[in-house]
């Protein structure tokens, strides 16, 4: 058995293919996003059912409760759950297969190559839900190359420019604007790269080179040749753009591995931009500590203007063995509801896998600290379609950052920079799949 496959642990791969696949029938009812004035073709069953449900992507215990416990119990008061974290493969190997799986795309191939996730088009189709509601790109990055939706969206997230309005303000600097190109960005940056008062002020953090991947829906490795793909002429751009911020005069981050610029953007508040993802909450809180902060569109790649990012999703699984299938269905109808979905927009500024831009309109909107921001810049980028990204990403990552640090601190060129990243990756997969 390949290495890769291991992942999780043997007992994990024999916990899913081999336990038993038991189900209960049961009706939807009329939750979001059924098609309205359509019977579901399944009767109803309201015997008490606890649905194991699984965390990777972690809400707080009164998040979970406004979004998942407390509207699933108002349709289907015979639902209950046993919520869990930690190590998946433990919980496995007791017998315990999860019936629900809340994760992110990006370790999509860790449940797949595993069994954790079945083909839900069976299920869509029995319960007449409509995945047209979805945005499109969402969608076709959750399916496999023969068609089969592996998981459903409950929240996306987005990439933006965040920037500190007094560091601009104090040397009279012009605030950044939406729609501009990384190398405008960095333009900017020379400007409030300096220092003043005995604090030296940074004028861009890119958070780390792998978020720059993102716009070029780039892997690190190829599952289908079984190659590194450090030869695409694309990385060229992420790790001389890159460089490009770093290498500012002033503008090196203490470390260049790992998210670089979260603390010292809303902590230290001596870094004049940092683009990164959804951060709304600890701008939010930031704020009452003195963070003067607005945002603005995510800067663009050559290869990919006006692209922000590719689909960062965030999940909902159902493996092949679960023991109640059919009470995960509803809950994952109640979580697509346009009820839940208001709630999630609204009061947890995470953003809707939905179509109607109501969603758009309303995100935030019941957190204060964002009245006067430039929201909208945040969604003003495209969202690109994403791969089913690679068993090895986070090792892949970890050996292309190394080695880019290097590249960084002129121990080594570009072409050796890439060579080096090939060959290392080519050498590690090769190593988990004899």
């Amino acid at each position: 058995m390949k290495k890769a496959i291991q992942l999780l642990g043997a007992t994990l791969v024999a916990g899913l293919l081999f336990a038993g696949c038991g189900d209960e029938s049961g009706n939807s009812g009329s939750a979001d996003p059924v098609k309205k004035d359509e019977p579901v073709a399944v009767q109803e069953n309201k015997d008490p059912v606890t649905v194991l449900f699984y965390e990777n992507q972690v809400f707080d215990d009164d998040e979970f409760e406004m979004l998942v416990t407390e509207p699933t119990k108002k349709k289907y008061p015979y639902i209950s759950f046993d919520i869990r974290t930690g190590d998946l493969n433990k919980l496995i190997a007791a017998g315990e297969v999860p019936d629900i799986i809340q994760a992110h795309n990006g370790i999509l191939s860790t449940y797949t190559s595993v069994g954790a996730a079945m083909d839900l088009n069976p299920m869509l189709k029995q319960y007449n839900l409509d995945t047209g509601i979805y945005e499109p790109a969402i969608m076709q990055s959750l399916k496999d190359d023969k068609g089969a939706l592996l998981a459903l969206p409950y929240a996306v997230n987005f990439t933006a420019l965040y920037y500190n309005k007094d560091i601009f303000d104090k040397f009279g600097v012009p605030y950044p604007k939406d729609g501009m190109t990384w190398d405008q960005t960095i333009e900017i940056a020379k400007k409030v790269t300096r220092d003043d008062g005995g604090v030296h002020y940074r004028g861009l953090d890119p958070e780390q080179m792998n978020r720059l991947t993102r716009p070029l829906a780039l892997d690190y490795f190829d599952m289908k040749t079984m190659k590194s793909t450090m030869n695409d002429p694309r990385w060229r751009t992420i790790f001389e753009t890159v460089k490009k911020v770093y290498t500012l005069p002033g503008n090196m981050p203490e470390k260049l591995a790992g998210n670089t610029g979260l603390n010292p953007f809303t902590k230290d508040k001596n870094v004049a931009m940092f683009a990164t993802t959804n951060q709304i909450h600890r701008m939010v809180d930031a704020a009452e500590t003195g963070l003067n902060w607005d945002l603005v569109q995510y800067p663009s790649l050559p290869e990919a203007p006006g692209v922000s990012t590719d689909v960062d999703a965030h999940i909902l699984l159902i493996p092949q063995t679960a023991k109640h299938k059919d009470a995960a269905m509803k809950v994952i109808q109640v979580r697509m509801s346009d009820e839940v979905q208001k709630l999630l927009v609204s009061k947890t500024a995470r953003v809707s896998p939905m179509k109607d831009p109501i969603y758009k309109k309303e995100f935030a909107s019941d957190l204060p600290g964002t009245k006067g921001k430039n929201i909208e810049g945040a969604f003003k980028g495209k969202i690109v379609a994403a791969p089913i990204r690679t068993l090895y990403l986070k090792e892949s990552q970890a050996i292309a950052n190394d080695i880019f640090v290097k590249y960084v601190n002129g121990e080594i060129d570009l072409n050796t920079a890439l060579r080096q990243s090939d060959e290392e990756i080519n050498k590690y997969v090769a190593s988990q799949t004899k």
